[in-house]
C-alpha cells in the first residue's frame, strides 16, 4: 500500500530489547573469547608435550626415573642394607677438627697419634664398610617416583666413609704397611662406584669427589714406591673399568626422566612448596594455571634440550661445550626456570660436562701412572716416553678433552703424567687448585704426579 498524502509517517520506537542483546552477546563474547583462546592453546600444547613424551618412549628412551635407578636385590646381595648399619658421621666430625685434614703430610706426632687411635677404636665400622664394599650390588631405598623431591642421605655418608678409608690409608702408609694402605685406597674406589650407582646429579657429582679422594692417596702411595707389581696391576685394572661417559648419560636421562615425574606433581600440587619454597609455590601455581600454555611450551623445550645435550656428550669437546653452552642460555630464558629458582639450569651447563671429562682425565692420567709404575717393575726404570710403554704393550687411554694421548713428563723424583685439560693448551703441567682456580678458566691441566 502506498503512504496517504499529508499524512505523516509514524515514527518507530527503538528496539531497546535488541541493542542491549547484542550489547550483551558482545560482552560474553569478548569475556569467553580469551577463555576459549586459552583452553584452545592449552590443549594443544598439551598434545604437543605429549606427543614428544610419546616420540622419546617409541624411542627406548626412559621417562622414570626408576627405568634407570638399579635393581634392588634381596638381603645381603644389597651393599646399601650393610652401609646402612654405619654407625652416625658424628664421631668423623668431631675427630676431623682434632687434625689438620685428611692427609698426614701436615701431621705432627700428636696428630698422628689420634689418627692412629681413631683408627683402631673404630675397627667394626671398617669391617662393615669392607664388607659392604666388597658386595657388587648396591640400591638405596630412594623413593623415585618423587622425582625431584627424592630424599637422598647416602651420597653424604658414603663421602665420609671414604673419607675415613683415607684417614686409614695415611695410618697404615705411616706404620710401613702400604699392601693395606692400597687396600683401603680401593676400597674408596669401590665406594664410589656405589656412590654412583644411581640415577642423579647429585650421586655422579659424589661419586667424582670420592674418585679424586682415592686419586689423591693414590698418588701419595705410588711415592713410596712400596707397593708391589699384583698390587698396582689390580688397581689399574680397576681403574679401568670406571666408565665416565656412560655415567654421564645415564645421570643427564635420569634428570629428564625426575623432571617429567616433577612436572606432573607440580600439576598436581603435590610438594610444590618444600622444593622450591612458599614463594616459587605461588608462581609456580599461577604459572601452570594462567600460563598454561606457557608451562606446557617450556616442558617442552626441556625435553627438546635434554635430547640435544644427550646428543652433545660425544662430540669432541670444543663443540661439546658450545652445545652446551647455547643449551644453558636457552633454558635460562624459560619463565618456568625462574619461578623454580633457577632448577633447570644445572643439567644443561658445561660445567657438567667439565666434571665428567674431568673424572675420565684423571682416571686416565692415573692409569697410566700405574702402566709406568709397572714398567718399572719390568725394567727397573720409568719410561722415557708414553711410546716406550705402548711399545712395552700397554693400551693408554687418550686425553677426553683432546682426543689425543695424554702428556708425559720424566721429572727429577719421579714423573707427571697430564691431561690439556678445557683449553686444550699444554700449561706446563700445572695441575688444577680448587682453592684458586674457576673450571673455566685457562692456564692449568690435570696432573698425576708420582714424586718419590
Amino acid at each position: 500500500m502506498g503512504e496517504t498524502p499529508g499524512v505523516p509517517r509514524p515514527r518507530r520506537r527503538p528496539r531497546v530489547g535488541c541493542t542491549w542483546a547484542c550489547c550483551g552477546w558482545l560482552l560474553a563474547a569478548a569475556l569467553l573469547l580469551p577463555v576459549l583462546v586459552w583452553g584452545a592453546a592449552s590443549a594443544i600444547t598439551g598434545r604437543m608435550y605429549q606427543h614428544e613424551l610419546d616420540r622419546l618412549k617409541r624411542q627406548g628412551e626412559p621417562l622414570t626415573v626408576r627405568e634407570l635407578a638399579p635393581k634392588v636385590p634381596e638381603g645381603h646381595d644389597n651393599a646399601a642394607n650393610l652401609y646402612a648399619e654405619l654407625p652416625s658421621l658424628d664421631r668423623m666430625t668431631a675427630f676431623m677438627k682434632t687434625i689438620p685434614g685428611y692427609t698426614s703430610d701436615k701431621w705432627n706426632a700428636a696428630w698422628r697419634a689420634r689418627a692412629r687411635q681413631a683408627v683402631t677404636a673404630n675397627q667394626g665400622y671398617f669391617r662393615v664398610l669392607e664388607q659392604a664394599s666388597r658386595i657388587e650390588e648396591c640400591a638405596f631405598p630412594v623413593d623415585w617416583e618423587a622425582g625431584q623431591m627424592a630424599l637422598m642421605p647416602h651420597p653424604r655418608y658414603l663421602r665420609e666413609a671414604a673419607r675415613w678409608l683415607q684417614v686409614r690409608a695415611e695410618v697404615q702408609l705411616l706404620d710401613g704397611r702400604p699392601g693395606e694402605a692400597a687396600a683401603s685406597c680401593a676400597g674408596i674406589l669401590r665406594v664410589a662406584d656405589h656412590a654412583g650407582c644411581g640415577p642423579s646429579i647429585l650421586e655422579a657429582l659424589v661419586a667424582q669427589a670420592i674418585r679424586t679422594i682415592a686419586l689423591r692417596e693414590l698418588a701419595r702411595l705410588l711415592a713410596s714406591d712400596s707397593l708391589t707389581r699384583p698390587t698396582c696391576l689390580s688397581l689399574y685394572w680397576q681403574l679401568e673399568s670406571i666408565d665416565s661417559a656412560g655415567a654421564l648419560l645415564r645421570t643427564v636421562r635420569g634428570e629428564r626422566a625426575s623432571w617429567v615425574q616433577t612436572f606432573a606433581l607440580l600439576e598436581r600440587g603435590e610438594g610444590v612448596a618444600p622444593m622450591f619454597g612458599e614463594e616459587s609455590a605461588l608462581q609456580v601455581d599461577r604459572y601452570q594455571s594462567f600460563g598454561r600454555p606457557s608451562w606446557n611450551l617450556d616442558k617442552l623445550s626441556y625435553l627438546r634440550a635434554s635430547e640435544k645435550y644427550l646428543a652433545a656428550l660425544d662430540k669432541p669437546w670444543a663443540e661439546a661445550r658450545e652445545r652446551a653452552k647455547t643449551l644453558s642460555v636457552e633454558i635460562a630464558r624459560l619463565r618456568l626456570n625462574d619461578v623454580t629458582d633457577g632448577a633447570f639450569d644445572l643439567n644443561f651447563t658445561p660445567f657438567l660436562l667439565w666434571q665428567s671429562r674431568g673424572d675420565a682425565a684423571r682416571m686416565g692420567a692415573a692409569r697410566t701412572a700405574l702402566a709406568a709404575v709397572l714398567y718399572r717393575h719390568d725394567h727397573g726404570r720409568y719410561p722415557d716416553s708414553l711410546e716406550e710403554l705402548e711399545k712395552a704393550g700397554w693400551k693408554l687411554p687418550l686425553d677426553p678433552f683432546t682426543a689425543k694421548p695424554l702428556r708425559y713428563r720424566r721429572e727429577p723424583n719421579g714423573f707427571a703424567v697430564w691431561s690439556l685439560g678445557p683449553d686444550m693448551t699444554n700449561n706446563n703441567a700445572r695441575d688444577f687448585n680448587p682453592a684458586k682456580d674457576q673450571w673455566d678458566t685457562l692456564g692449568y691441566d690435570l696432573v698425576f704426579r708420582v714424586a718419590r
